[in-house]
């Protein structure tokens, strides 16, 4: 989760906005890990499945593991009364959101108005023009804290049994 999970979390909240609570169950399902040249134990958890209750009243099912060797689940599909939001792997920093419409009944590309200021350097490019024009920071140590707390929360969800309430908060940014 904490490897994996700022991505993930990060986007969820971009999108959907603060998170209320994670309730979870996590489990270590190897007690080594086979690296190139050598083998590593595993002290943390792998395995990660939860829900999340968002603010704005959105339900998330959330899976992160390292204990899958291949998939072909969707990354983000975000499912609304009106339709259906397919988004790429936040991970990847590449790749074409795409919508489905009560409406149209097909799946069609969503237009990137930010396409040029897409990959790995763009938080630090969009905090340096933040910097610059004083605008809100996007990424801001109040959701850093936010996404901590929530992958801290799956474990501690996981070991009690119980629903986590999240204690932090922070804003959603705006859309560019």
């Amino acid at each position: 989760m904490l490897d994996m999970g700022p991505y993930y979390l990060t986007a969820l909240i971009n999108m959907l906005g603060p998170i209320r609570s994670v309730s979870a169950v996590t489990k270590r399902s190897f007690e080594t890990r086979q690296a190139p040249n050598h083998t590593i134990p595993v002290e943390v958890q792998t395995h990660a499945a939860g829900t999340l209750e968002f603010c704005s009243g959105a339900v998330v099912s959330l899976i992160q593991s390292f204990d899958v060797w291949a998939h072909k689940l969707p990354i983000i599909e975000i499912y609304g009364s009106r339709g259906s939001l397919s988004v790429p792997d936040p991970n990847g920093f590449t790749g074409e959101p795409s919508v489905w419409t009560e409406s149209e009944q097909e799946w069609k590309p969503v237009p990137n108005e930010s396409a040029g200021f897409c990959g790995r350097g763009m938080g630090v490019a969009d905090l340096a023009a933040a910097v610059r024009t004083g605008d809100p920071v996007r990424a801001s140590g109040a959701m850093g804290l936010h996404v901590l707390e929530a992958m801290e929360a799956f474990d501690l969800s996981s070991s009690s049994g119980r629903r986590v309430d999240m204690t932090t908060t922070c804003d959603r940014p705006a859309a560019y």
